[in-house]
């Protein structure tokens, strides 16, 4: 018996099992080397996220922490002048202002 296995060419029933079980084996190898290569991917990624979360989560406490004390400068310096800080009187606390807005 001939049986037509790869590209045209005849083999015999014998060789066509072990070519279609040699082609199997090349499948299962490609297909590993996939996932690996998507199980790396993803680690990758999932690493990334972690770290952009830990930058979102510092930068989150540190603008935080900015607003507590420009609030608490305010309030503070309206208690004691009696009037809301204007632009020209915020002026000594400008870095903290500049420093929450980059961090918003």
């Amino acid at each position: 018996m001939q049986v037509r296995a790869h590209e045209g060419a005849v083999y015999g029933h014998e060789e066509a099992s072990a070519f279609g079980e040699l082609c199997y084996l090349a499948d299962i190898g490609r297909l590993q080397h996939l996932n690996q290569s998507i199980d790396l991917d993803l680690w990758s990624l999932e690493n990334s996220l972690i770290a952009e979360r830990s930058r979102k989560n510092s930068l989150d406490a540190q603008k935080s922490k900015l607003k507590l004390e420009l609030k608490i400068w305010q309030d503070d310096f309206e208690k004691e002048h009696g009037h809301p800080p204007s632009d020209a009187e915020k002026a000594v606390m400008k870095d903290k202002f500049v420093a929450y807005q980059s961090v918003s």
